[in-house]
């Protein structure tokens, strides 16, 4: 028999510091979302893909280079940049979680 994990849960400033404003949008990338759901960021990307009919178009882009190395260079240290890095909108999502 296998212990049931209790869920993490997130104060409200560990979520906001995960929200980045990029192309005038509040974004999170696809890594924070994968550690907040507690999945591997491939099958996060993977179920997005699954099932974009239950997106918003919007939902999701791809962070140019120097996107990614502005937010790297003011919030990581040493982060190799990924294959691919998403960011999802969060319009409404955002005040849903308040």
């Amino acid at each position: 028999m296998t212990k049931s994990r209790l869920p993490v849960i997130y104060d409200e400033k560990t979520i906001q510091d995960k929200v980045y404003i990029i192309r005038n949008q509040k974004v999170m990338l696809d890594l924070h979302l994968a550690e907040i759901y507690e999945v591997e960021t491939r099958a996060l990307n993977q179920a997005v893909k699954r099932n974009l009919d239950r997106f918003p178009a919007d939902f999701m882009f791809k962070l140019t280079l120097t996107e990614w190395a502005d937010i790297s260079s003011s919030q990581f240290v040493m982060m190799k940049y990924p294959k691919t890095v998403r960011a999802g909108t969060f319009r409404s999502r955002l005040r849903n979680m308040a």
